[in-house]
């Protein structure tokens, strides 16, 4: 997956509407579907939280906002954590409302900022699921493949982690790496 840059991203610069005076009502997005150009195509939906979603948990990173992407054909930066979800998304997710407070909230609004912010809770509890995001990581991917295999490469163990046979240590890997993962350290998940 390519990162894209300002060079390739459409002159125009994103701008947010004003979510209406209803108090449920959010914004939701759509990734389109992966293209041969790579380039992360979204559509913003205002709606309310009847609607069915599914919202994202994950982590902002501490890097600038410069992978592009396009929201309503216009230009819109981001961070790479969400870049990487959403280039995936367009594989998974492609077509499916989700809510995403980077995208979702006009982050430059201190006002809309806050009263989304207030509601995060329900915004997550309305939500059909939460995705949660731990960034890409081969460990995750072994693990996952290794845990599928059968029951008899399920068992992980203290004395597990020192094994030299490649499933085991795929596992034991790929466990300590989520349990290590700086998701979990965040003050609200």
């Amino acid at each position: 997956m390519e990162h894209q840059t300002s060079s390739q991203a459409p002159q125009e610069q994103f701008a947010y509407q004003q979510l209406d005076d209803n108090p449920n009502s959010i914004r939701l997005i759509r990734v389109a579907p992966a293209q041969a150009d790579e380039r992360v195509r979204i559509s913003i939906v205002h709606a309310d939280t009847n609607k069915s979603y599914r919202c994202l948990s994950y982590m902002w990173g501490t890097g600038p906002d410069d992978y592009d992407v396009t929201i309503d054909g216009r230009a819109f930066k981001v961070r790479e954590n969400l870049y990487r979800f959403l280039c995936m998304a367009s594989h998974r997710f492609s077509g499916q409302l989700l809510w995403i407070d980077a995208l979702c909230i006009n982050q430059t609004d201190s006002k809309e900022k806050g009263h989304q912010v207030e509601r995060m809770g329900a915004i997550y509890r309305d939500a059909q699921e939460t995705l949660v995001w731990l960034g890409e990581n081969g460990d995750f991917g072994r693990l996952l493949d290794t845990s599928q295999a059968g029951p008899q490469n399920r068992r992980l163990s203290a004395e597990s982690i020192f094994e030299t046979e490649p499933e085991q240590r795929n596992l034991s890997e790929g466990f300590r790496t989520l349990c290590t993962n700086p998701y979990w350290d965040r003050i609200w998940i």
